[in-house]
This record gives C-alpha cells, sequence and structure tokens, in this order.
C-alpha cells in the first residue's frame, strides 16, 4: 500500500525469496561494487548472479 502512495524503501536483504516478491527494481551489490540493477525477473535469469550467489562461472 505505501509503495502504491509513492513512497520509497530501501531493503537490504539475504533472503532472495523475499526480494524477489517485493523488491523492483533489484540492486545487487559484489564486493561493494552495483553489478546488476533491473526487475526480479531480469535477476533470475543473469549469469552474473548466478556466479555471485550460486558459485557458478556465467561462461559455463
Amino acid at each position: 500500500e505505501l509503495n502504491r502512495q509513492g513512497k520509497t524503501f530501501l531493503v537490504i536483504e539475504h533472503d532472495m525469496d523475499f526480494v524477489m516478491r517485493h523488491c523492483t527494481p533489484v540492486i545487487v551489490l559484489v564486493d561493494g561494487r552495483v553489478v546488476f540493477e533491473g526487475t526480479p525477473e531480469q535477476a533470475q535469469a543473469n549469469p552474473v548472479l548466478l556466479d555471485a550467489y550460486l558459485g557458478a562461472k556465467a561462461d559455463a
């Protein structure tokens, strides 16, 4: 409801289920650097994030 009223929230969270359900845009930092900014759907398909969170190489 608050989001619909134009309120902005900054959420710092490691619970990716929560992030994917409630956050847009999603901004991901790795070692203090932005490695991704986009929608939850784009985040789930991004090879850089797969590498950062699952340890798989993006080019594998």
